[in-house]
C-alpha cells in the first residue's frame, strides 16, 4: 500500500506486480506503468503531478537536482509504520 499526501489529504494505492527491496533507502515507481494504465504526469515548474485515467490528482512531488520526490510513503501489510523518502536521505550513488 502506498499512500500519497495530495492537497491535505491522504489518497491510498494499492500497487500490484511491485518489487520490494526493504534495506533500499529510496524507491523508484514507473512511469511507463502509470501511462499502461491510462494515467499521465505533468511536469511544471519543479513539481509534479499523477493522474489516472478519469484525470484525477493521485499524486504529487517536488524536484529536488535531477529526480523528482514524491509525498508518499509506503505502508507494508502486518506492519505499524511507514517509511518516508526525504531530501536528507542517501543519494542514489550511495
Amino acid at each position: 500500500m502506498v499512500k500519497f499526501s495530495v492537497e491535505g489529504k491522504i489518497i491510498q494505492h494499492q500497487l500490484y506486480d511491485v518489487l520490494h527491496i526493504p534495506d533500499a533507502p529510496n524507491c523508484l515507481l514507473s512511469i511507463s506503468q502509470l501511462d499502461d494504465s491510462g494515467g499521465h504526469v505533468d511536469f511544471r515548474k519543479g513539481g509534479c503531478r499523477l493522474f489516472d485515467v478519469k484525470n484525477q490528482i493521485i499524486g504529487e512531488g517536488w524536484k529536488i537536482n535531477r529526480l523528482y520526490q514524491l509525498y508518499a510513503w509506503a505502508e507494508l501489510p502486518g506492519q505499524e509504520h511507514a517509511n518516508l523518502a526525504t531530501p536528507k536521505a542517501l543519494t542514489w550513488d550511495q
